[in-house]
């Protein structure tokens, strides 16, 4: 589903570089399909490296620094996401500024690698200062990151009753997409909380930490944030209906031919996009 997903979102960001109409929205949409896709497939690793005695310190030091990174990032887009959505809604025209998200996505890279590099080159040591001050910092990143996406979506929900009376197809629009980002927003929530918990038992009590069942740690860590991941395309597919009709056509392969997604473009447009089809799909 995820591929199927991720293949959806490159072609629709091909038709809009076509149209000359970029949606940074769409780039967001499918970079998270990547990084979801990529988690599903480092936990299982990660998981099945730590159930393996014989696996080599290495091997999983490797594993749980790409694991960790790819749950920084996909915390981060989402973030992002319900952010811009919430912009968006509340502040109708205004211009987000891209350069700024880029930036900031930048410095949150630097920022989680530096994290990763000190957790993993130090001794886990909980009395060593640098490691107590590594395990904060992680908590409050996740912890933060979490209660923005609480946050936006509460006021883009808000925002939607306030200007539920309007029916016009901008305002439709609009709405689907808010509750779209929004179904997504509540099960990175739901999956996630638990992960942020964990988090914040190794800076405030590591002797409660020690006395976590393993158990209930991997269904936190190597089952909730995967489902979160494995759950995303499931929105995508019930929430957009251009979606559908995709997966129809390639689960048909109507005469081998991808086609463009298009969002109801109008047929003026169209006559930039008809020249996308590609026989791929035989």
């Amino acid at each position: 589903r995820t591929l199927l997903s991720l293949s959806y979102f490159i072609i629709k960001v091909g038709c809009d570089h076509l149209m000359r109409t970029p949606d940074q929205t769409t780039k967001l949409f499918a970079a998270l399909n990547v990084l979801d896709l990529l988690l599903s497939v480092s936990a299982l690793s990660y998981f099945t490296s730590l159930q393996t005695y014989d696996s080599a310190p290495s091997f999983l030091t490797v594993c749980y620094v790409i694991f960790s990174v790819l749950i920084f990032a996909t915390s981060f887009l989402t973030c992002l996401l319900a952010v811009v959505r919430a912009i968006y809604l509340v502040f109708p025209f205004y211009m987000v500024n891209w350069g700024l998200a880029q930036l900031s996505t930048l410095i949150y890279g630097i920022v989680v690698v530096a994290l990763l590099s000190l957790r993993v080159l130090i001794h886990p040591n909980h009395e060593n200062l640098v490691i107590t001050a590594v395990y904060h910092a992680r908590f409050f990143i996740v912890a933060i990151l979490f209660l923005v996406v609480l946050l936006s979506n509460v006021l883009a929900m808000i925002k939607l009753l306030l200007v539920r009376s309007r029916r016009d197809a901008y305002s439709e629009e609009n709405r689907k997409a808010t509750i779209t980002v929004g179904i997504i927003s509540v099960i990175y929530c739901v999956c996630n909380i638990g992960f942020v918990i964990i988090a914040g038992f190794p800076a405030f009590s590591p002797s409660s930490y020690e006395n976590i069942s393993l158990q209930i740690m991997d269904i936190l860590i190597y089952i909730a944030i995967p489902l979160n991941s494995a759950c995303n395309p499931v929105v995508y597919l019930c929430r957009n209906s251009d979606m559908r009709s995709y997966l129809k056509t390639v689960w048909k392969r109507l005469g081998g031919r991808r086609f463009c997604v298009t969002e109801n473009k109008s047929p003026a447009d169209m006559k930039y996009v008809k020249i996308f089809i590609v026989n791929t799909l035989t």
